[in-house]
C-alpha cells in the first residue's frame, strides 16, 4: 500500500489507510482474538517493517525486480529474496 499511495496527491488516502487499519485492530480486539499487548506489538512491527523497506530495501527490491526481469542473476536474487523473505517474515513469528 505504501508503494501505491506514494507521494504527491495520493497522498490523502494516507488517512483513509490509517483509519482502515485502526478499525481492523479494534475488530480483532472486540472480536477476542487479540488482546492490547498482542495489537500493540503487531502494530509497531508492522510499522518498523514499513519504515525499514521504505528507507532501505524499497531500492534494492527494484533493482532485484530490473535484474530479474532482464534475466540476469536468476538464482543469485532468488537466493537473496529467499533470505529476505526468512528474515523479515519467519524471524519475528519466531521470535513472538
Amino acid at each position: 500500500m505504501s508503494d501505491f499511495i506514494g507521494l504527491g496527491p495520493k497522498k490523502v488516502l494516507i488517512g483513509v489507510w490509517t483509519v482502515i487499519a485502526a478499525l481492523v485492530l479494534i475488530s480483532r480486539m472486540f472480536l477476542g482474538a487479540h488482546s492490547l499487548d498482542q495489537i500493540v506489538f503487531g502494530g509497531l512491527l508492522g510499522l518498523a517493517f514499513l519504515i525499514m523497506y521504505k528507507y532501505k530495501f524499497q531500492e534494492l527490491l527494484y533493482y532485484v525486480i530490473q535484474d530479474i526481469l532482464a534475466f540476469r542473476h536468476r538464482l543469485f536474487y532468488a537466493v537473496c529474496n529467499t533470505v529476505i523473505f526468512i528474515i523479515f517474515l519467519v524471524v519475528p513469528i519466531i521470535i513472538y
